[in-house]
């Protein structure tokens, strides 16, 4: 594994270590009378036993069902109501990022040469990317052309211009 990684997993850990020591500082007196372990010296809970003693309310049991009452249930099914998925314009654009990330992706493991051929490369994701002009002035815009540049340089070592990252849409 990459130091990076490791670096982010001990952090998370680190994370969820002092998220629950803060849930169980902050509900160790709950979880105590929970589980009946009080640590109260003997004169407060003497103190407490006669504060309940003088509690003017007598606390009533819950009654209980009568063994010879009848339940009677019945399923009435209301009318079957026909639910269609609307989706937005957004949706629809993170659906066909996700294609493009992928299919790039795809195609950057899969380099035939060896090292890879910048042209092979370059024309392969224009291909790809040439037929979704529907990203042009939206946030995904600028996320694809930041995923293509970052993939290529880590997967074939090479570097993409920003005016070549622009001609591959054309």
């Amino acid at each position: 594994m990459s130091s990076g990684f490791t670096t982010f997993i001990l952090i998370v850990g680190c994370i969820v270590a002092c998220y629950y020591l803060i849930l169980f500082i902050a509900f160790r007196k709950k979880l105590q009378a929970l589980f009946g372990k009080t640590h109260l010296s003997p004169a407060l809970q003497m103190q407490a036993g006669a504060a309940l003693s003088e509690f003017p309310y007598q606390l009533i049991d819950r009654p209980l069902m009568q063994q010879d009452a009848e339940i009677t249930l019945s399923l009435d099914r209301p009318e079957e109501v026909e639910l269609e998925m609307v989706e937005d314009e957004d949706s629809h654009l993170l659906k066909a990022a996700e294609i493009v990330v992928e299919k790039i992706q795809d195609v950057v493991s899969h380099i035939a040469s060896n090292p890879p051929n910048p042209e092979e490369v370059f024309t392969k994701i224009r291909a790809i990317v040439s037929q979704y002009s529907i990203f042009f002035n939206t946030d995904y815009f600028d996320a694809i052309n930041s995923f293509i540049s970052i993939t290529v340089e880590r997967d074939c070592a090479l570097q993409f211009s920003k005016e070549q990252l622009l001609d591959l849409w054309k």
